[in-house]
């Protein structure tokens, strides 16, 4: 089965770029069925700070190469997310349930 388009998130690219994470080669098989996947630049922050923080800069700098190998094949798209920054606001602060109740506003 292939997936025509994919919505990466953090923890799924982690696992596929990191052979001794439980379930690498589940992910790296999936990966091999996905046609074209899109990566918000908000996961690309948060990749690279978990990555730098859990092995080093030049690690998270190799992931980084990767998904812009990927993007110049086509294969990642890099969304952008600057249209949609209203909506997001708008989500977020409806999450009155945040922080015991507090919200997060």
């Amino acid at each position: 089965m292939t997936f025509p388009v994919v919505i990466a998130d953090t923890n799924a690219l982690i696992r596929l770029l990191t052979p001794r994470e439980t379930g690498h080669a589940a992910h790296k098989d999936a990966f091999r069925q996905m046609a074209h996947v899109v990566v918000s630049p908000l996961v690309l922050a948060e990749l690279d700070h978990i990555v730098t923080v859990r092995a080093n800069p030049a690690t998270a700098l190799g992931f980084t190469r990767f998904i812009e190998t990927q993007r110049s094949l086509n294969r990642f798209t890099v969304a952008d997310v600057a249209p949609h920054l209203s909506t997001a606001l708008a989500v977020a602060e409806g999450y009155t349930d945040a922080r015991n109740g507090n919200g997060i506003a």
